[in-house]
């Protein structure tokens, strides 16, 4: 690719409740790096990031002063949220390394960050993402997914987060791409759509969940204020109280028209040309993926210019069968399928 573009990730402060931001210079976060996730407790504050990797962990105790900048990838290949249950007790989701599959997971720290114990793997082919994460005071908590897979999931624990369990949401929404959820109180909460309208409910503290209608799109991040509301943060901002009402309709953000992913020729042979054609500039990561939506090729990770970008992957050493290439964006992630023979 040339043009290569510049996407600086930056994290700024406000001292004045918002009204006013100052760059913050001593993070260490590099031109492809960025934050995906950020918790505090008390004066401690932590970022995590990204999707795309690498997987850094930052962290500071003087209100954004100074920072320490540690590398994770022994064992995620991406992070995407961090939760603090304490000053010291601190989880953070999102993608195990290859070693595991690439499988969803969360990984828990007692220690403020100096070690870390995966206390999560999803066990699944497919790879995945645990994406936001939520606890009550008890103990009880649960974590979206992002899956690649055919069925969506969430993890659930009760036991703050030191042992999880699997729970389906849904088998006949195959879009795998959950986002924000929360739980209102120890039995009602929801889990959106990641990019797109869809919500499912729980009554049950995330036992069983049933698809509900709600004006929300693109829920990523659900805030609970209090016993009664709920914010939901997405396209627009919703809030909760006996169903979700928008809070900025009038600046309702349209689905803007999506990236798409080209290839030729279907089936292929000895190599293919995959065209990853951008609706405006982004950064992302492309994958070849087999039949069963396990990853088994990293073709790039980089910034992609709005228009075609186009890259040529030899595949003489994949055996003859069905795959997609698998493209990860900032927006979405989308897929097109094809054959190799030979």
């Amino acid at each position: 690719m040339s043009n290569a573009l510049s996407l600086p990730g930056n994290t700024y402060k406000t001292i004045d409740g918002g009204f006013s931001w100052s760059l913050l210079q001593n993070m260490q976060i590099n031109n492809y790096d960025g934050i995906c996730g950020m918790a505090h407790f008390g004066n401690r504050l932590l970022a995590v990031g990204t999707y795309h990797g690498p997987a850094y962990f930052y962290k500071t105790d003087d209100f954004g002063v100074n920072w320490t900048k540690t590398d994770l990838s022994n064992l995620m290949t991406g992070l995407v949220d961090c939760y603090m249950l304490s000053y010291d007790t601190i989880l953070i989701s999102g993608v195990a390394d290859s070693a595991n599959n690439y499988n969803a997971s969360i990984i828990k720290s007692n220690d403020g960050g100096l070690t870390w114990s995966r206390v999560y793997l999803s066990n699944t082919s497919y790879m995945e993402y645990c994406w936001k994460m939520f606890f009550r005071p008890n103990g009880l908590g649960i974590a979206s997914v992002q899956s690649y897979g055919p069925q969506l999931i969430i993890a659930r624990t009760v036991d703050y987060g030191n042992t999880w369990s699997t729970i389906t949401v849904d088998t006949t929404s195959f879009q795998g791409n959950l986002g924000g959820i929360a739980l209102q109180n120890d039995t009602l909460g929801w889990v959106f759509d990641q990019y797109d309208f869809g919500a499912w409910e729980t009554t049950d503290g995330g036992l069983t969940w049933t698809m509900v209608n709600t004006p929300v799109i693109a829920g990523d991040r659900l805030v609970v204020l209090d016993s009664i509301t709920t914010l939901a943060a997405g396209a627009t901002i919703y809030r909760y109280g006996s169903s979700f009402v928008g809070l900025n309709e009038q600046i309702v953000i349209p689905v803007p028209n999506q990236h798409t992913v080209e290839l030729y020729p279907n089936p292929g042979n000895n190599k293919i040309t995959i065209d990853a054609v951008a609706m405006r500039n982004t950064f992302g990561i492309l994958d070849i993926a087999d039949a069963k939506g396990k990853i088994i090729r990293r073709v790039t990770r980089q910034p992609f210019l709005k228009g075609k970008n186009t890259f040529m992957v030899e595949v003489t050493d994949l055996p003859a069968g069905i795959y997609s290439a698998v493209w990860h964006t900032n927006e979405r992630r989308v897929a097109k399928t094809f054959s190799i023979i030979h």
